[in-house]
């Protein structure tokens, strides 16, 4: 509904802003679809969530704000007073929220059917590992995490240099999945780039016990088809180490 009424048949952005500043995260940015396409919070808690499931408890950033970041713009809006437990958008953050949210295309076979790093309970070991076996899916996301928290950048396509090509990361939006098919040839080739293309699902976490909402490990995937598929720990991309990897502090603190 929200890619039907938007400008190029965009899917909805990542999240820009939290409640006080720029944050840019890998979760969808409520501030664009609250309340008109997504009007109960509830739905960005997994049941068996590990942060909790009741979205009172869970998104708790503005209850003792009187103002808060209440759009795109960066505008401040007041809360209903000091304390508060009302929801505001920018309360949905990646540390309540359930779902893990790729805003833009990452499904590059060549960088990410690549194995993965052995497992390890040191993240730095398989940092190095991937920066020595696969160093452009470290190039790919690299070029992408600025753009999470820059205004200008957040909602755009952009270009990058994997060391070997240029290759374009498109914002998901209605098409882009003809970007994808290498057989032009085969009427199905476009139904099969969209099952192939992840949106949203799961956390993935190299911690299992603490981060998983589903133990002993797996997520729940929504495709851009709009298929779901369970995916087991470690699986395909995204559901596997790299990108737990990928998303960890360590890494984080590397780049």
């Amino acid at each position: 509904m929200y890619a039907n009424e938007a400008k190029g048949e965009r899917f909805p952005p990542s999240k820009l802003y939290n409640c006080t500043e720029l944050s840019g995260e890998f979760v969808l940015d409520c501030m664009a679809v609250y309340p008109e396409y997504l009007n109960d919070p509830a739905v960005l808690l997994c049941p068996s969530a590990t942060t909790g499931n009741d979205p009172i408890k869970v998104f708790n950033k503005a209850d003792n704000r009187a103002q808060v970041i209440g759009d795109r713009a960066g505008n401040l809006v007041q809360t209903a007073g000091v304390p508060n437990q009302e929801f505001y958008p920018c309360e949905v953050d990646d540390s309540g929220c359930s779902y893990l949210y790729l805003a833009w295309n990452t499904w590059f076979p060549r960088i990410i059917d690549r194995p993965d790093p052995p497992e390890n309970p040191d993240v730095d070991v398989m940092i190095d590992w991937l920066m020595a076996n696969n160093p452009q899916v470290i190039i790919m996301l690299a070029n992408l995490y600025p753009r999470l928290g820059n205004p200008t950048q957040n909602d755009e396509d952009f270009t990058f240099n994997d060391g070997t090509q240029n290759l374009t990361m498109y914002r998901l939006r209605e098409g882009i999945e003809r970007f994808m098919i290498t057989d032009i040839n085969n009427p199905s080739a476009s139904a099969k780039a969209q099952s192939e293309i992840p949106v949203s699902g799961d956390w993935v976490s190299t911690d299992i016990g603490q981060e998983f909402n589903h133990v002993p490990g797996g997520c729940n995937f929504l495709y851009m088809d709009s298929h779901v598929e369970f995916i087991r720990f470690p699986g395909k991309w995204p559901v596997n180490r790299t990108m737990a990897v990928l998303q960890s502090e360590e890494i984080m603190d590397r780049f």
